[in-house]
């Protein structure tokens, strides 16, 4: 959940309830706290690199809403997760050249949101 925090917030502690519904059921109320702090950070310099390990999902719309709410809080680097090396059953390797073809779409899309910095590729074989 995320939960902006307007530059002129009074510091102290604010309590709520979220409704949570889903159709055919009662809704689903969930007390929440949140403490605003009397410090305001200073903008990120942008030669730092702020990044964190993600596994994308197959669905291209939820890769570019992850990847607008990314960039909106200054992360400029991603280690992608995932595999487009395989092992065959005889123990040889090989590409599957369709994930491949994905990777390629996946760091366009990323160039568009701002990660220019260097990006590292996990895999297990």
């Amino acid at each position: 959940l995320d939960v902006p925090i307007p530059q002129n917030a009074v510091p102290g502690l604010y309590e709520g309830e979220l409704a949570v519904r889903a159709s055919g059921h009662p809704p689903l109320k969930i007390p929440f706290r949140i403490e605003v702090l009397g410090v305001n950070l200073p903008p990120l310099p942008k030669e730092y690199v702020v990044g964190l390990y993600y596994y994308p999902p197959d669905d291209p719309f939820l890769m570019k809403v992850q990847f607008k709410d990314m960039a909106a809080h200054n992360i400029n680097a991603l280690s992608l997760a995932g595999s487009f090396v395989m092992k065959t059953p005889a123990g040889r390797v090989r590409l599957d050249w369709e994930r491949v073809a994905k990777l390629d779409r996946l760091m366009a899309l990323m160039r568009k949101y701002g990660f220019y910095r260097p990006t590292s590729l996990t895999w297990r074989i």
